[in-house]
């Protein structure tokens, strides 16, 4: 009867542990959101069934998650919808040491701010290891921006990312390869490890920090081959 009684109890032991090794799995699965080629929007987002498109996967990208973007080449621009937290930031990047690229060919020339990923009013947002690129325009009211931080977005990072032929061909244009410009109070912006090259800035700077920014640390980053202010 007792041993009877101990197998039971150990069957319930091990019962319990893989149900809650089986659950933590899961919840930490589910902070992973996949975003490839040849996925779909009407997709679940997990690694076997990604959705197609930066803007289906930033829609569902709350507090906690981490957008693994797939290799190849992404004809679109990445607008960050919502905020993380302190203890659940929000991250986008490649998916292991996969090359991915956020290009501007193709899009049209329109009047005011334009670029290839935009943080807006966002806080505790990590943009790692993409390459930005190709973005350009012909109109002197367009500024073209590789990556561009406005409002009060506060505690961001942006780290490892490549961004290069952001151009304005107007005489008296506008282009930046990394702008942050705090038209509200901003604090905690790291920018490191990034290579910023090949621009035609106009009038303008490669890496900005304009506005009402504090608390902030730009290291490490390569700047090259462009033909304004660094």
């Amino acid at each position: 009867m007792k041993k009877t009684i101990l197998i039971l109890l150990a069957i319930a032991v091990i019962t319990i542990f893989f149900v809650l090794n089986h659950t933590n799995a899961k919840q930490e699965n589910a902070n992973f959101i996949y975003v490839a080629l040849n996925g779909n929007d009407q997709n679940n987002g997990t690694k076997s069934k990604p959705f197609r498109t930066l803007k289906k996967a930033a829609s569902e990208a709350k507090a906690g998650s981490t957008v693994f973007i797939r290799k190849g080449t992404y004809n679109e621009n990445l607008v960050v919808k919502h905020s993380g937290t302190k203890s659940k930031p929000i991250t986008f990047k490649p998916y292991k040491n996969e090359k991915v690229i956020l290009s501007g060919e193709g899009m049209k020339d329109v009047e005011g701010d334009t670029s290839l990923v935009m943080i807006n009013n966002k806080n505790y947002i990590t943009i790692s290891g993409l390459t930005i690129q190709d973005l350009t325009t012909d109109l002197a009211n367009e500024t073209v921006m590789g990556i561009h931080v406005t409002g009060s977005s506060s505690h961001i990072t942006l780290e490892n990312n490549h961004v290069q032929r952001i151009k304005t061909h107007a005489d008296d244009g506008n282009g930046h390869g990394i702008a942050i410009y705090g038209t509200r109070p901003m604090k905690d912006i790291h920018i490191a490890n990034n290579t910023v090259e090949n621009l035609k800035l106009g009038s303008s700077e490669s890496i900005v920090l304009n506005g009402n920014i504090n608390d902030f640390k730009v290291e490490n980053n390569l700047v090259r081959r462009n033909n304004n202010i660094p």
